[in-house]
Order: structure tokens, then C-alpha cells, then sequence
């Protein structure tokens, strides 16, 4: 064993034996290709394609379940040539669907083809249902860090349409096509893997399934008009949602009016998924002392909301659900001002929520949401 003192010197007389090693030919090459893969990494794109819908307005009178996703138009399914599509943009595919079964199906469809896809099965036991369980599973899935999210059903999406938007990515954290009349289409979106992942996880944990609230959790967001697609996509065909053979006859084109015709950027408080985790874990343990102190470093206000709403329902204390619903208004007059009227809506009906549960319900608050509901064409019983 050596001696204290004759362990700096032990250590000197190897340093030759280091140089060496790092002198050589071949470790230069590797440390240099260490490099390009780790830099690859991190430019990395990913799409993640969401097949694990029920698609239940697009079954016949017959009363048997038919995969939307193996739909033939023109020859092709919807699932082949979406992934066809996405593969000639993305680094890496994954298809994500809800059972082990319609996975092999996809599987063996796929396989025979050059398409770049790995196919994964939703997580379960999560309290969320619906597409975000699919983005939060592709995300855990996919290699790259920046990501794009589109449905199997949107078949006629165009390459120069996911082009632009990994392009337009670049230094935001989530990216979504605005409509004019203030309608976003958060299921064909951008996200920042880095930033987005923790905010997917933590919206999961308030057992949200609107996969809109992402956008509303995050920092910097950018919603790009969708005339900004016009020169590659005139038709904007890349925006059909095939819900039900009819939607085939709908021209996107007649969804233009509206009064926002530019892009619009929303910077807010850096989102802290630590600061989250640790809030949502009081608040769920009804800490009301600990959940206050730090709620009180939270500005953003749609975490502030849903969190003094968590606890809220802990404690069932009205003045809590009342000031959850004050957050949530906050928050729906930031996006009323930018006229993103899709997230203005979504956080009048959290808002609505909070001020029934503390009994002071608003009429004029009712009948804005009313107006958005007509506005924005949403069915809702699908909101």
C-alpha cells in the first residue's frame, strides 16, 4: 500500500503512459466520432405518430370496431403513409398505439417496407387518458430531441409541411399551427424534448387528458399561422383530421377567416418541473402551510391554478377553489390579448370550474365561453 506522500508521484510517472494513449491515431478518431454522435444526438428528429385512438366517430351502423388507422385511400392505409411521410423528415419514427395486439398488426404491415419506425404500446396506470398518453409514451421512446407529434389520420400531411415546422422549432419549446379565428391544432405540434418532457409528465400528474394544456404549461411558445404552410401546402391539406369519411369533402381553406393572420410568440416564467413535483406532492398531502410558501415562487399561471386547485380539493376550502379560479382567468386574459382564443377558452372552462365548486358562478364568464364555443366550431361534448 502506498504511502500518502508517494501518491502524487505514483501518479505522475503514469502520466506518459496517458499521453501516449491519447496521442495515438486511433483514440483522436474515436474521441472525435464520441463527439459527432453525441452532437448527432442532440440534433436528432423524431416524429412520433399517435395510432392508439378508438376512433369511434368514424365506425359504421354495423356495431363491429374498424382500425381507422388500416383505412386504404388511394391503395395506401392512413398508418403508411403517415409514416411513409414522417420517415423522409425524422431521424427516427415511433408509432405509438394502445394495445400489444394492434402494435403486432402495425408491425407486420410496416416491416415489408424501407420506413424507418419502431412501434411502442401506451403506458398504462396513468390517471390521464387520451392522446397525451401517446405523446408522453413516444416521448419516453423516441431518440430525438426535437420532435414532432401528428396523427395517424391526417394522411394527406405534406414533408415540406414537417420541414417547416422542425424549422420553426428552433429555440421554442412547443410550436403549434394557429387558425385565424384563434383555433390551434395541438395534435400536429413541435416540441423541444429538453423542455416539453417535464412539462408532459407534470400535466399527466394533474390527471389532464387535453393535450392543449402542453402548450399551456410551457414557457416559450410559438403559434405559427397556418398561411405560413400556404406556399408548400396551397390547400392546407395537411390539416384534414379524418374523424368520419365526410371530413374527406372539408376544403381547410373555408377555415381562414378570422382576425389573427400572424404568427404569435408567448414567453413566460421558466417552467421548474423540480419546483412542480414538489408542489403537487404537498398539495396532494395537503399541506396547506408548505403548499402556500411555494406556491408563492410559482408566476406562471396555469401551474398556479392547478395547484391551488389540487389542494383545493384536498381541504374542499371554497376560498381556494376561488383563487385557483382567479389564476385560471389571469391566464385566459394573456391569451385573449394574443387572441389564441383555443387556450382562452380551455382556461375559462378551468376557471368556471373552480368558481362552481367555490359558489360564485359568473353569467358573463358563461356567456364568453358560449361565444368561443361558436367561434372556434367545438362540439362540446368534445372540448
Amino acid at each position: 500500500m502506498c504511502e500518502l506522500s508517494t501518491v502524487p508521484f505514483a501518479i505522475w510517472t503514469m502520466f506518459p503512459f496517458f499521453l501516449y494513449l491519447y496521442d495515438r491515431p486511433d483514440s483522436k478518431k474515436l474521441l472525435k466520432d464520441r463527439k459527432a454522435i453525441d452532437a448527432k444526438r442532440r440534433k436528432m428528429r423524431s416524429v412520433i405518430v399517435l395510432a392508439g385512438g378508438e376512433a369511434k366517430r368514424f365506425q359504421g351502423s354495423k356495431g363491429l370496431w374498424y382500425d381507422k388507422a388500416l383505412t386504404k385511400l388511394n391503395g395506401t392505409t392512413f398508418l403508411e403513409k403517415v409514416v411513409e411521410t414522417a420517415s423522409e423528415v425524422a431521424d427516427d419514427v415511433v408509432v405509438c398505439t394502445n394495445t400489444r395486439e394492434r402494435g403486432e398488426k402495425y408491425k407486420k404491415l410496416l416491416e415489408s417496407k424501407v420506413f424507418k419506425f419502431n412501434i411502442c404500446v401506451d403506458e398504462t396506470g396513468l390517471p390521464v387518458k387520451g392522446p397525451i398518453v401517446g405523446l408522453k409514451t413516444g416521448m419516453r421512446c423516441c431518440q430525438g430531441t426535437s420532435v414532432l407529434v401528428i396523427p395517424v389520420d391526417h394522411s394527406f400531411i405534406k414533408t415540406e409541411v414537417l420541414e417547416l415546422m422542425f424549422k420553426f422549432g428552433v429555440g421554442w419549446h412547443t410550436v403549434t399551427p394557429l387558425w385565424p379565428n384563434g383555433k390551434i391544432e395541438p395534435l400536429i405540434a413541435y416540441y423541444d424534448k429538453k423542455y416539453a418532457f417535464g412539462v408532459i409528465q407534470a400535466v399527466c400528474m394533474l390527471s389532464k387528458g387535453r393535450i392543449g394544456d402542453v402548450s399551456r404549461g410551457s414557457s416559450k411558445m410559438l403559434f405559427v399561422s397556418v398561411k405560413e404552410f400556404e406556399e408548400v401546402d396551397p390547400n392546407l391539406e395537411s390539416f384534414v383530421n379524418i374523424n368520419c369519411p365526410d371530413d374527406l369533402k372539408i376544403k381547410p381553406t373555408d377555415m381562414i377567416n378570422g382576425d389573427s393572420y400572424g404568427s404569435i410568440s408567448i414567453e413566460i416564467e421558466k417552467f421548474d418541473s423540480d419546483l412542480i413535483k414538489l408542489v403537487l406532492d404537498e398539495a396532494r398531502a395537503a399541506n396547506a402551510e408548505n403548499v402556500f410558501r411555494l406556491v408563492s415562487r410559482v408566476n406562471h399561471k396555469f401551474w398556479k391554478a392547478n395547484l391551488l386547485k389540487i389542494l383545493a380539493d384536498k381541504t374542499r376550502n371554497p376560498e381556494l377553489y376561488f383563487k385557483s379560479g382567479e389564476e385560471f382567468l389571469f391566464e385566459s386574459r394573456q391569451y385573449m390579448q394574443k387572441k389564441i382564443y383555443f387556450h382562452e377558452l380551455h382556461a375559462l372552462i378551468d376557471a368556471d370550474e373552480m368558481f362552481k365548486k367555490a359558489g360564485r358562478l359568473s353569467l358573463d364568464l358563461r356567456n364568453r365561453i358560449d361565444v368561443l364555443f361558436r367561434q372556434l366550431e367545438l362540439n362540446k361534448r368534445r372540448r
